[in-house]
């Protein structure tokens, strides 16, 4: 699982990326929790297209800074790729990620805008089996190789730096990750993502936060926006 981009609007700009940085479990060791998540735990269940929809924060919840933006993002590329490759587990698209996504059963998502080319973007996925740990297990171990890597796909080639990023312990696993991109889109350069992953038994919240240079959008709204899609999902 991997979001495909991010539309940068105030710059004109479209940020390919992914995600990177600190593992949170529950102890912020960078491993994660231990052991398979209970698929039956609240919130946990497999769900139906209409119930993840329905996870998705919605304008009466949005932090003042956002608003929901209609406009959807260009489809992922399958033939993107990382280097080093085993960058492509930071962005929980490796072999893991991969492999997670031949169980996907509903899958939604919903992007919001914030000041001067922010953008967030949240993600519910439902599987027909648990989130395993290893996903996050092998984000957090790809990163001791990762400080700069080198992403590849269509849109071209960008270099991007892994910069710490922190995020409280929700659901069953966090994960998140902070970027700054150093070469490519040259409207971009200098811009910043935060990707964050949360699964909750059978299902996996992906927020991708992504800011040009000028923004003025807290990265605080990661937290509030994943908080706010967990609280949801404990909802139904």
């Amino acid at each position: 699982m991997v979001f495909a981009r991010a539309v940068v609007r105030g710059s004109a700009v479209v940020a390919a990326l992914a995600l990177t940085s600190a593992c949170l479990p529950g102890d912020g060791d960078g491993g994660g929790g231990g052991g398979e998540p209970e698929s039956t735990a609240k919130g946990g269940q497999q769900l139906t297209e209409e119930q993840a929809t329905s996870a998705l924060p919605t304008k009466e919840q949005l932090p003042a800074e956002l608003t929901v933006d209609e406009t959807e993002d260009s489809p992922r590329d399958p033939e993107s790729t990382s280097y080093p490759a085993t960058c492509r587990d930071v962005e929980l698209d490796g072999e893991e990620g991969r492999t997670l996504d031949t169980h996907v059963r509903a899958k939604t998502s919903q992007n919001y805008s914030g000041d001067f080319g922010g953008v967030v973007s949240v993600t519910v996925v439902s599987h027909d089996t648990a989130v395993p740990g290893e996903l996050f297990d092998a984000a957090g171990a790809a990163q001791s190789t990762c400080a700069e890597f080198t992403k590849i796909d269509k849109q071209g080639t960008t270099k991007w730096a892994i910069e710490p990023a922190t995020l409280p312990p929700m659901g069953d696993r966090t994960y998140v990750v902070g970027l700054e991109m150093l070469s490519g889109d040259k409207m971009f350069v200098g811009g910043k993502v935060q990707l964050a992953g949360v699964s909750l038994g059978h299902n996996l919240v992906y927020i991708v936060y992504s800011a040009a240079p000028e923004s003025q959008l807290s990265t605080q709204v990661v937290e509030e926006m994943a908080r706010t899609t967990v609280d949801n999902l404990e909802e139904l």
